[in-house]
């Protein structure tokens, strides 16, 4: 296991444009090539109505790495598993638990700022699991005025499988607790979707991080831990995002 100190991001279109980007950041275990792969037929999609380009960071924390080092060679990127953060252990209850410290978190806080430094122009933040996590608490951190003005030109986020418990005990974090218990509320509009069947992240934890936010939409579909791809899931994506995407 190990933390690379790069800042790769996989953009899938190949020439420069001026067009609005929307960001994903990928699930714990994911990488940018399979996000890419399992979200092709939204991204597909979006590219046939909007005028709008795709940026896949990859996570720096790099779970397989020492089991794959002393087993055999991974043999391709696609095969490295990768994370925003970790914890010293994951017991069975993990979710659980009432709170924890989420290691190397803000490194990746810091390479999201990175990212919209040196991209102009991210309108939307569209995050699956663990990346909705570091979502969460950059959005929380926007909130606050925590981060720079790079941040402005961010209009909505979509927040898929989405989750803030465990709460994290790093100290610079411990402002996000007034928006998990309500004390604040998050302005940016978001959509919340999550599966009524999920047994990895519980539709409840789902729906508890909607409660940070002043109005944000919910869409619940009957599968379980994934960002789903059937055309009428598509199509509420798609409708939603359409409200702040330049069309063609």
């Amino acid at each position: 296991m190990d933390i690379e100190n790069n800042n790769k991001i996989q953009n899938t279109n190949k020439t420069q444009s001026n067009n609005k980007k929307i960001l994903f950041l990928h699930g714990y275990t994911q990488n940018s090539l399979v996000f890419q792969k399992r979200l092709k037929v939204l991204t597909k999609t979006l590219t046939n109505l909007f005028n709008v380009d795709f940026l896949f960071p990859e996570g720096q924390y790099i779970i397989n790495q020492e089991k794959e080092n002393t087993e055999k060679k991974l043999e391709s990127e696609e095969e490295i598993q990768r994370g925003w953060t970790h914890v010293a252990e994951y017991p069975d209850n993990f979710f659980d638990l009432k709170e924890v410290e989420y290691i190397d978190i803000n490194q990746s806080i810091d390479q999201i700022q990175q990212i919209f430094e040196k991209n102009t122009g991210i309108e939307c933040i569209f995050a699956f699991s663990q990346g909705s996590l570091l979502a969460l608490l950059v959005l929380a951190m926007m909130s606050e005025g925590k981060l720079k003005d790079s941040f402005k030109s961010l209009k909505c986020a979509v927040l898929a499988s989405g989750f803030i418990s465990p709460f994290p005990t790093n100290d610079n974090l411990q402002f996000v607790k007034s928006y998990v218990e309500g004390e604040k509320k998050i302005s940016l509009p978001t959509l919340h979707i999550y599966g009524k069947n999920d047994d990895f992240v519980k539709s409840s934890l789902s729906e508890r991080v909607t409660k940070m936010f002043e109005s944000p939409e919910i869409f619940e579909h009957d599968g379980k831990h994934f960002v789903p791809s059937k055309k009428d899931d598509i199509e509420k994506i798609v409708n939603y995002l359409g409200k702040y995407l330049e069309k063609k």
